[in-house]
């Protein structure tokens, strides 16, 4: 596991995953999340891996980012958060993703969930 700590959160990098935490109060928009793949192609090259957005702070991310900021061999989206209002905007997001995507309450049924993949 390698860990990354970026202005705007940090990313566990394993295998065939990687763990996002945004910090508490970001605004996420179209060049952080940029910023973000850019770490994660470095680290995943062209292998196939899935994004898990570990919601434990309160964040807003621009809709374009789903739209915008994606990588081919991104195949897969898992959101973990146990507070009501994560799900609801996890529901909005879902309409602008087009890959396998998923939500959760527990870290581990999510990385168990990205196993599936591979």
């Amino acid at each position: 596991m390698k860990k990354l700590v970026l202005p705007h959160g940090e990313i566990e990098l394993h295998q065939n995953y990687a763990i996002l935490r945004i910090f508490k109060n970001e605004h996420v928009c179209l060049k952080k999340a940029k910023d973000t793949f850019k770490e994660l192609k470095s680290f995943f090259n062209s292998e196939n891996f899935v994004l898990i957005a570990h919601r434990t702070q309160n964040y807003t991310i621009d809709k374009e980012v789903f739209e915008k900021a994606t990588l081919k061999n991104f195949i897969g989206f898992g959101i973990v958060s146990n507070h009501p209002k994560a799900r609801e905007r996890a529901m909005e997001e879902q309409n602008h993703f087009n890959r396998n995507f998923a939500f959760f309450e527990e870290l581990q049924e999510a990385v168990d969930w990205s196993r599936t993949f591979f």
